[in-house]
């Protein structure tokens, strides 16, 4: 049973002269050892960015996420890690305000 995880970003500042966060964004596993990496873009005001990383079929294994930037004010992110065949969410994590 492979697993999809997505990772939604959405910048909240809605102004035209709003801040523009750049995000970047690491996959890490329990090691340390980078399994993904995005370079940084802006998140333009009001708008939102996702990245999905597909796992195949393995044993358990543990991940992190780092999210990097000069600033991540207005910055709402989640995860969402659901099964591929059945669209079922198992893990659902939003962070920010």
């Amino acid at each position: 049973m492979s697993q999809l995880e997505k990772e939604n970003y959405e910048n909240t500042n809605h102004l035209i002269n709003a801040h523009r966060p750049p995000a970047g964004l690491s996959l890490l596993d329990s090691e340390g050892t980078v399994l993904a990496q995005f370079d940084r873009q802006v998140i333009e005001p009001g708008k939102m960015m996702s990245f999905d990383f597909v796992w195949g079929e393995s044993n358990r294994i543990q991940i992190r996420v780092v999210i990097s930037g000069d600033t991540l004010r207005g910055l709402l992110t989640s995860t969402e890690v659901f099964e591929n065949d059945t669209g079922k969410t198992t893990v659902f994590v939003a962070v920010g305000k």
